[in-house]
């Protein structure tokens, strides 16, 4: 196997690039289709315990798993940081070959170095992957990154000063309405358990409306129970096909009608829109507390947790909150404000130290506008007053719809038994197959 290196270290960005081989007099087979090809990326080390100022190298090689391919390729690797340096290098590769990219940080953060694939026209090549239920044209590449001294990290906006206040006060709206619910069966063979569209009755302008699975037949305080939240979007739910736990329910995040047509959920996707912003991003409306989107929603995660502990068959301590995205910032509310929760199962949770926008050096989540008012949403200041174990199933190194330093802020700011599964080789949506694992733990 040839190789081929780069050296970029710290804020210097010195480049060594050595060939070892030459195309000149190589003959080029045609790339009939880039579907075959897959650019694949290691770690020299754990990714997420590198050390100030110490050597981080991402090794990228070009694999095909058919046909033999001699075509000349372009390798183009970005590397930014939280140090605010941003640094594009382009060099010559062929299948087989393997390039090192070697970086570093001089302060607590994440580095995000990704690589992709051109052709001699400059053209970005693209495979087909599997990723949200579907396949998508993709571009062929390698989502790489790596923290160093990340327990350093901390939240950058300070917590409003009357954080606990405000939520005892809103919450106890809830007890303004009594728990009630209309269940209706969608489905009455899954494992042997019933699956019912349900709408609960909430204090706020929309119910709590998702599926739940459960035994109908089942004997009184016997049933585990997860409640399940959704990622962020406005599209159409549908009857769940799966369940971890003896009761297991899912909502929206809306409160909208089930089993309506898709214009239903487009329509209603736009009339929740704010100043031409999609939900929850208006920063007018999130400038007060009372009026952002997050506030009825908040309110309607801890109503459907209220709604799963009044069934019968519910065990009274054994309860779950899960969710990914959007819906991992919902579990992690439901775990700050509900103490029966018993778990909080999260990945690539959104809206974390939302205030960091107020630095310009650092890498960009995909969060709301910052207004002062966001700070009694932050996962990160609910995250504080969680008394149970909590679990990131997922944490994309290569994330930057929710970021592995928001997220790292989320996970130092836990003062319970935490771990956390890092990938190197994924974004918000896709993990590589070929993604590499990197796991971290504290009691």
């Amino acid at each position: 196997m040839n190789k081929k290196s780069i050296l970029s270290v710290g804020l210097l960005s010195a480049f060594i690039f050595n060939a070892t081989s030459s195309f000149a007099d190589e003959q080029s087979l045609a790339l009939k289709s880039s579907e075959s090809l897959e650019l694949v990326g290691k770690t020299n080390k754990n990714a997420v315990e590198f050390a100030l100022n110490e050597p981080m190298t991402f090794s990228f090689t070009l694999q095909c798993k058919e046909g033999d391919v001699t075509n000349k390729f372009d390798l183009v690797v970005r590397r930014r940081g939280d140090d605010g340096v941003s640094v594009t290098k382009r060099f010559p590769i062929k299948v087989g070959e393997t390039v090192d990219y070697t970086t570093s940080i001089s302060i607590p953060g994440f580095v995000d170095v990704r690589a992709h694939i051109e052709n001699e026209a400059k053209a970005r090549l693209k495979h087909t992957v599997q990723f949200w239920g579907g396949k998508h044209k993709y571009d062929i590449c390698a989502m790489m990154g790596a923290g160093a001294a990340i327990s350093e990290l901390k939240q950058t906006v300070a917590e409003p000063a009357d954080f606990d206040a405000y939520w005892a006060k809103e919450i106890s709206k809830l007890e303004d309405v009594p728990v009630e619910a209309e269940l209706n069966c969608v489905n009455t063979n899954l494992n042997g358990k019933c699956v019912y569209a349900v709408k609960v009755s909430s204090p706020t302008k929309q119910p709590v409306t998702g599926y739940i699975v459960m035994d109908p037949n089942a004997k009184p305080g016997t049933q585990s129970a997860t409640v399940e939240f959704m990622g962020y979007g406005c599209s159409k739910q549908y009857p769940l096909g799966y369940a971890t736990d003896d009761i297991y329910f899912q909502i929206n995040a809306h409160g909208y009608e089930l089993g309506k047509d898709n214009a239903y959920y487009s329509e209603y996707d736009k009339n929740i829109r704010s100043n031409g912003h999609s939900y929850a991003m208006d920063p007018n409306q999130n400038s007060n507390p009372d009026t952002a989107y997050f506030h009825d929603m908040l309110l309607r995660v801890l109503r459907a947790l209220q709604y799963v502990k009044s069934l019968p068959q519910w065990d009274g301590k054994n309860l779950t909150v899960a969710g990914g995205s959007q819906g991992g910032l919902q579990s992690v509310w439901a775990a700050a404000h509900d103490y029966d929760v018993t778990k909080c199962r999260i990945g690539i949770v959104w809206c974390c130290d939302i205030g960091s926008q107020t630095n310009d050096k650092l890498l960009r989540s995909w969060h709301p506008g910052w207004v002062d008012a966001l700070g009694y949403y932050d996962a990160v200041n609910h995250a504080k007053r969680i008394s149970v174990p909590v679990e990131f199933d997922r944490i994309g190194l290569g994330d930057y719809t929710c970021s592995p330093r928001s997220n790292a802020v989320l996970y130092n700011a836990l003062q319970v038994p935490v771990k956390a599964t890092w990938y190197s080789g994924s974004d918000h949506g896709y993990v590589s197959p070929w993604a590499e694992k990197f796991e971290t733990s504290r009691d």
